[in-house]
């Protein structure tokens, strides 16, 4: 196992490397849906107020990276969370949610310090 200083040197280069996280939109940018998706997306990240911004996408090497057939497909830190459809926004709220849950983590982990008991007075 590594020493815990290690851990603490890795998720501070994790987190500097997600920030501001990504959130993309897979498809062509001009249909009309892609830009209501995109804005809705912006619109949570907003009211959130996440350290994240949104990327439209039409990249046909980013679609097959991640499997995606049909758009418009939104990836988030790097994780695709739906194709094929236009999601609700509840199932938005709930990805924001879990990418806000993550960057808190990560904070708290660049943050915090561990204690040895069996080295610390």
């Amino acid at each position: 196992m590594p020493p815990k200083n290690d851990a603490i040197k890795r998720a501070k280069q994790i987190q500097k490397k997600h920030l501001p996280r990504q959130v993309v939109v897979l498809g062509v940018v001009i249909v009309p849906e892609n830009k209501k998706l995109a804005k809705r997306l912006d619109d949570l990240i907003k009211e959130k107020s996440l350290d994240a911004e949104v990327k439209q996408n039409a990249d046909v090497l980013k679609f097959l990276k991640h499997g995606v057939a049909l758009a418009p497909a939104i990836i988030i830190d790097g994780k695709l969370k739906c194709a094929g459809k236009n999601p609700k926004n509840e199932d938005l709220e709930k990805w924001l949610n879990e990418l806000q849950d993550d960057i808190i983590y990560q904070k708290e982990l660049q943050t915090s310090t561990f204690h040895d008991p069996e080295t610390d007075e």
